[in-house]
């Protein structure tokens, strides 16, 4: 990759006076980065002809970091992961740059010398060689980091001057967002020439603007969609907030109560979710059963519901493979290895806490039904926030206010729980469910309830109430044609 120059004509005497002759040996850097240099050496002014539209593959400039590697004594390249030798031994953090600033510094570099040098910088100049451009950019990146900040977020404001007391100081700034609106009509790019540098529009930038001053006329105006705050489903708001869509459910399940007994839980939910105070879904099945020890109950958004089902689904396959397949194992050490209620429990409290961290939270209240680790009734609750309780009775929505006081009536402690039959319990919650779907506008009169005890799971689903009676209501005011 040479080329000598051709001697100076007579008639260029004139342009030069020393008639001096400059010859160059090889290509540097700087041509590669200024978009000089091809695989046969220096490009020619080359124009499409009628026979081609476009130039030969001679005239497609090289990257720079080809001409880098193909110099003489340069540094090892490894081709499997394209980097330096020396870059292989850098901590993750601290790899040398790769970044449009540093491409930006390389690209300005050569046109600077291309514009200073003698022979329009057809001499290869040596006072910075290709190591010291190298440093020279990660010393400029490093500072910019420092003037910028770690993310960059300070390049999208502009310094003014601070007055303190009576005078004015230049060197004290205060930064302030940038509010101008940018004009369309205002052209700031222009297209690169033939040998100008990198490939892409260049940017115009008025006296006025340095690095620190960036304006919302020029660049347009700030662009907050990389943030952490915009990823994992969120997208930026027009006011410049996330939208906030997983807090505003659409489709909702209501009430889930359950209520423990002397050896078990019994737990019930309807099947209707409402888009909004619509009855849309009537077959939307709130109880999930997760093993022989434990069910949960769902209430509120049914989207999130379907969510932490499918997160269940995977749990439990993990679980009997972890655990092997139960055939290989007798009952006793099954059911000792069999995740129980209280470890689901503790495990959903857990994935709705992080979800409320990450301000992305499941809108759901849980209920958990099941057997604990020695067989014995487990009842839990665990919301949104992470928030989490035991109780002889629980529900959730309207039946905390409505369905809990029956079952306090009947179970008011720990103690009664243990004295309270299956077949009482039974008949609790469902004289339970009549209540709510009395007086509940959510709520319908076809639900699944579950047992649970030592015999495993009995899942009942589409139980329609009985003996549904509205005599009751003929006294309220504002019932059916009643106005007074």
């Amino acid at each position: 990759m040479a080329r000598r120059l051709k001697t100076k004509s007579v008639d260029q005497a004139d342009h030069d006076s020393s008639g001096t002759e400059y010859t160059r040996k090889q290509t540097t850097l700087y041509d590669a980065v200024a978009g000089r240099v091809g695989y046969e050496g220096f490009l020619s002014d080359q124009q499409p002809s009628k026979h081609r539209d476009t130039a030969s593959t001679s005239q497609v400039p090289l990257p720079p970091e080809e001409i880098l590697f193909r110099r003489k004594g340069a540094p090892v390249r490894f081709a499997e992961d394209d980097v330096y030798e020396a870059d292989r031994h850098l901590d993750s953090h601290n790899r040398l740059p790769d970044s449009d600033l540093l491409k930006a510094i390389h690209a300005y570099v050569a046109d600077y010398y291309d514009r200073t040098s003698k022979a329009n910088g057809n001499v290869d100049v040596r006072s910075l060689d290709e190591t010291a451009l190298l440093a020279f950019g990660i010393l400029l990146e490093e500072a910019s980091g420092h003037a910028l900040g770690t993310t960059g977020d300070l390049a999208f404001v502009e310094s003014t001057a601070a007055t303190v007391g009576d005078k004015t100081s230049a060197a004290l700034t205060v930064r302030r967002a940038c509010t101008i609106p940018i004009q369309p009509q205002q052209q700031w790019t222009t297209p690169l020439k033939h040998g100008a540098g990198y490939v892409g529009p260049q940017r115009l930038h008025p006296p006025s603007l340095t690095l620190r001053q960036p304006r919302d006329d020029i660049y347009g105006s700030y662009n907050p969609s990389y943030l952490p705050h915009n990823k994992g489903g969120y997208q930026a708001h027009a006011n410049g907030q996330p939208n906030t869509h997983t807090q505003s459910p659409i489709v909702t399940g209501t009430s889930v109560i359950a209520i423990k007994f002397k050896s078990g839980v019994v737990i019930a939910a309807d099947n209707l979710a409402s888009y909004g105070s619509l009855a849309r879904f009537t077959d939307v099945k709130r109880l999930k059963p997760f093993n022989k020890k434990a069910v949960v109950g769902f209430g509120g958004d049914v989207s999130d519901m379907q969510y932490l089902d499918r997160l269940l689904s995977s749990l439990d396959v993990q679980e009997n493979y972890s655990n092997g397949a139960s055939g290989d194992l007798d009952d006793e050490t099954e059911n000792r290895a069999m995740m129980s209620a209280k470890n689901l429990h503790t495990y959903l409290s857990k994935v709705m806490y992080k979800r409320r961290t990450d301000f992305n939270p499941l809108w759901n209240a849980l209920l958990v039904a099941g057997l604990d680790e020695d067989s014995k009734p487990f009842l839990a609750f665990a919301d949104l926030l992470g928030t989490t309780y035991s109780s002889p009775t629980l529900a959730t929505g309207f039946g905390a206010h409505l369905a809990q006081p029956i079952m306090r009536r009947a179970v008011p402690d720990e103690e009664a729980s243990q004295k309270l039959e299956r077949e009482k319990a039974v008949e609790l919650v469902k004289q339970c469910m009549k209540v709510l779907f009395y007086r509940d506008a959510r709520s319908m009169n076809v639900y699944s309830m579950a047992v649970i005890d030592e015999n495993g799971v009995d899942l009942k689903q589409d139980i329609k109430l009985e003996a549904e009676s509205w005599a009751f209501a003929e006294g309220i005011k504002g019932y059916g044609t009643q106005t007074v």
